[in-house]
């Protein structure tokens, strides 16, 4: 599996322009059936790692084999500038979980500072 690098601004949402798709293709280069997959999306810092799925939108593309991810800025707000890495697993209904999309995401410094009024 190849890694994804991704930039972003800190407190902007995971994907701002709209939502993170990947098309995830089988050993044959055919679309991989995620029809009755859940998904589950993961981000940190060496041992900080957050599983949160409860605001995060995650879009099954069933036999399409797409994923569509959407993390809202709430989620990505009080992340520290700086690389963290990132992943979506994929658990079958037959019980099994893959790793299917793995990569770093470097998040970058904003403009947030307010200046004092005179």
């Amino acid at each position: 599996m190849d890694e994804i690098e991704l930039e972003m601004y800190r407190g902007d949402s995971f994907m701002p322009e709209g939502a993170l798709e990947i098309r995830i293709t089988d050993v044959n280069g055919l679309p991989e059936d995620f029809t009755d997959a859940t998904f589950r999306f993961a981000i940190g810092a060496n041992e900080d790692i957050t599983e949160d799925t409860t605001n995060v939108v995650i879009t099954n593309g069933g036999v399409l084999g797409t994923v569509s991810i959407f993390v809202p800025y709430t989620e990505m707000e009080d992340l520290a500038v700086g690389d963290y890495d990132f992943d979506v697993e994929a658990t079958w209904p037959d019980g099994r979980r893959d790793t299917i999309i793995k990569g770093v995401l470097s998040i970058l410094s904003d403009v947030r500072a307010t200046p004092e009024a005179p």
